[in-house]
């Protein structure tokens, strides 16, 4: 079970828990405990690409690799703005158009190298 919990992202300080005393010196041990314990080390590497208008109430991101660039979507003003890795931000999907709902969702389709987007209403306008 060790293996797989640690390829899934679970963390575990095993070496220092008294359950595992009759163990603890086994190389194959320690080897999983170092591996469990090693996974809260932060791997991001972040870094802020840009500053979004707090109004937009951001609901869901992608990225769209084939043109390096963050697609954003807003329920609240029924659009999706599209961020490049510079920090440009433009209106993707504009919100003046009546005929659309809010975007609940978004998903990068990487066989179709196209984004998708799920469109919804709650009576909000």
């Amino acid at each position: 079970m060790a293996p797989s919990a640690r390829r899934n992202g679970a963390r575990a300080e095993y070496a220092s828990d008294s359950n595992f005393a009759a163990i603890a010196s086994d190389p194959a041990f320690k080897a999983v405990a170092a591996r469990l314990a090693d996974n809260g080390r932060p791997l991001s590497r972040a870094k802020v690409v840009a500053r979004l208008d707090p109004a937009l109430l951001t609901e869901d991101v992608i990225y769209d690799s084939a043109r390096k660039r963050f697609l954003v979507s807003s329920i609240h003003q029924r659009k999706i703005v599209a961020v490049d890795t510079g920090g440009r931000v433009v209106d993707f999907i504009r919100a003046d158009r009546d005929d659309l709902w809010g975007f609940y969702g978004l998903v990068a389709q990487a066989s179709a190298m196209t984004p998708a987007a799920v469109l919804a209403t709650l009576g909000e306008r």
